[in-house]
């Protein structure tokens, strides 16, 4: 008497599937998030960053170059490996009403030949500073 494994029902069959799709997918979201949210977290640290120094050097009427080795100097301090000449754009150059607009971009792997470019700009003015 030969014994025959038992059918599952149509409705079983596709829970497998969708539980391997559901965790693919929950791995590349991950993956995205890991990719993504350090450039977020370290953009949001340059815009404070910028915006502490500009009210510092505003109410020192500091000159631009003053200004632009202050926030290298504490970027440094930061580990924050930018330079600020190469991201930002002085909107008003004016000792004590200097105001920038900040420009670069971040490229994470995401693949071994993927990756993902974070693009981050803004005006920052010493008004924005906490």
């Amino acid at each position: 008497m030969a014994h025959t494994l038992p059918t599952l029902p149509s409705a079983q069959r596709g829970s497998a599937s969708s539980i391997v799709s559901g965790i693919i997918l929950f791995v590349l979201v991950l993956k995205l998030a890991i990719a993504i949210a350090p450039a977020q977290i370290e953009d949001r640290t340059v815009s404070a960053t910028i915006a502490k120094e500009l009210k510092k050097s505003n109410a020192k009427k500091e000159t631009k170059t003053i200004f632009l080795k202050n926030l290298s100097t504490q970027l440094g301090l930061n580990s924050i490996n930018l330079d600020p000449k190469e991201i930002l754009t002085f909107k008003n150059e004016t000792a004590g009403n200097l105001a920038v607009h900040k420009k670069y971009q971040v490229e994470n792997e995401f693949f071994p030949t993927v990756f993902i470019t974070n693009k981050f700009e803004g005006d920052i003015t010493a008004a924005d500073a906490k």
